[in-house]
């Protein structure tokens, strides 16, 4: 049992090396979004999130897929994202994955 434990948490450590964003990327990501969120209510007591998997295929993000906390910040995501022009040069087979976080202050 405890081999499997260990190859599990190898192969886990693996992909996410494979899936990670490059800086530059995630660089890039945070100049570019801009999101309104006047109109979405924050939770106070837990993290608001939007996890969002996708391709770069001639300079469009293609998402691949979406997890959040809420659907409507997964909405203005996808809007943000799929109107974005990529400027870089990025591997168009690579997964890359990247976490959006919403506190209210």
């Amino acid at each position: 049992m405890r081999n499997l434990v260990v190859v599990l948490v190898m192969t886990l450590s693996s992909m996410i090396n494979v899936l990670a964003s490059s800086p530059s990327l995630s660089n890039e990501i945070h100049d570019k979004v801009s999101l309104d969120l006047s109109n979405i209510e924050l939770d106070k007591y837990a993290e608001d999130y939007v996890f969002v998997s996708f391709k770069i295929q001639d300079g469009q993000i293609m998402i691949n897929n979406i997890k959040g906390s809420q659907t409507e910040l997964k909405k203005l995501i996808v809007k943000e994202l799929v109107q974005m022009e990529i400027e870089s040069e990025y591997d168009e087979n690579k997964l890359y994955q990247y976490r959006f976080t919403f506190e209210k202050i």
